[in-house]
């Protein structure tokens, strides 16, 4: 039959984690397999050594000796006590140490000490490299933006001063110029605009990922209700109506929401059926039984000229026009800019379309938590 202390030691042999049992001055009592395994030692070499002298001393760590002599002695346990040191045979390792007071029965009873090592070295090392990789990150987005910033003022200046010029001409050789003259200084005033126009949507696209804000939870009806407020001059030309339901909160940027569905809407508007009011509709849908971390669908329908089912997936990629720049203004960026915010959002995006019909937009993004609570309160009721 199995004593107590070898049925102790069978037990800790067991356990996966280093595990050390000290006596009241600090001498090492056991050491399970997994502290003579990982440290590379025997229990000849470690049972009646003080702890600080543990591998020729490697074990004489300040912290450690901190917790051990100052902070143990107050508290009799001590949890998650982080420890950062470079053995010379293993090499860094950062470790969690757990420390409990071990009280005996008995007048004799003496006092020892159970010190449980965690090794989380793999996991701090992934983490340090993963705040490396966000600063270099970080750093990169920060030079891109001051770039793009650079550049799209180097462009803008030339380009505002040709359109300056020409309308200086216009203004003040109108009357002697020749019907064949004016109109190539209409042509180049109306070039250098849709240049300046470009740079300010390539200047926007490169923006979707380099300016990074933090997500929060959004409210979409809101988010929406002044996208509309800022297009009613263009809604009023399109006699355009326009049916929002009421939208789920998401998990978002704010900024980039407004951007998105400025883009949708406006889009909506711009590709419009000739003599027939435009007709937009906004709606969403919550999968049934959704659990947290789930997407809702938001659907932007209206009934304008559609497109070739065919270009779909061409529509969402920059500089990509169906129709021509006479018959339809803008630079083909605008559906690019919104498929990167959902991309970035971790959604998708999608369309659907049939020439004369209309066109379909799905976007998936994530629930907030707050719309998961609210979805499944009105479910419960």
């Amino acid at each position: 039959m199995l004593t107590d202390s070898v049925l102790a030691t069978h037990i800790a042999d067991t356990v996966r984690e280093p595990l050390l049992v000290l006596d009241a001055e600090l001498h090492v009592l056991a050491a399970n397999r997994a502290f003579l395994d990982v440290f590379r030692t025997t229990r000849e070499e470690a049972v009646g050594q003080m702890v600080y002298t543990l591998g020729n001393g490697e074990w004489d760590i300040p912290a450690l000796r901190s917790m051990l002599e100052t902070l143990l002695p107050a508290s009799s346990r001590f949890d998650d006590f982080e420890v950062d040191h470079v053995f010379r045979r293993l090499g860094r390792r950062v470790m969690l140490l757990n420390a409990r007071e071990i009280l005996g029965s008995g007048a004799d009873a003496k006092r020892t000490i159970l010190l449980a090592i965690e090794d989380v070295t793999t996991r701090r090392l992934a983490e340090e490299a993963l705040a490396d990789r966000s600063a270099a990150l970080e750093r990169s987005n920060r030079e891109l933006e001051q770039f793009a910033a650079i550049a799209s003022h180097d462009l803008q200046e030339p380009l505002r001063k040709i359109r300056t010029y020409a309308e200086l001409l216009q203004r003040k050789y109108a009357p002697s110029l020749e019907p064949g003259a004016q109109d190539y200084i209409d042509r180049m005033s109306q070039a250098a605009g849709r240049m300046q126009t470009l740079i300010g949507d390539l200047l926007q696209l490169s923006r979707v990922t380099a300016v990074a804000r933090p997500f929060v939870s959004v409210d979409l009806t809101k988010v929406i209700g002044e996208v509309l407020v800022d297009l009613e001059v263009s809604l009023l030309e399109a006699e355009c109506t326009v049916e929002l339901d009421d939208l789920p909160l998401v998990t978002a940027d704010p900024v980039q929401m407004r951007q998105l569905f400025q883009n949708l809407l406006s889009n909506a508007v711009t590709f419009r059926s000739p003599g027939e009011a435009a007709r937009i509709s906004v709606t969403a849908t919550v999968p049934p039984g959704a659990q947290r971390g789930v997407h809702c669908s938001i659907i932007v329908a209206d009934n304008g000229i559609g497109f070739d089912q065919q270009y779909a997936s061409l529509i969402l990629e920059p500089f990509q026009r169906l129709h021509g720049r006479l018959e339809y203004s803008g630079t083909g960026i605008g559906l690019a800019i919104s498929e990167r915010i959902v991309t970035r959002h971790g959604g998708s995006l999608s369309a659907e379309s049939t020439p004369g019909c209309g066109t379909t937009f799905t976007i998936r993004l994530p629930l907030a938590h707050a719309a998961m609570d609210r979805h499944l309160s009105t479910q419960v009721t």
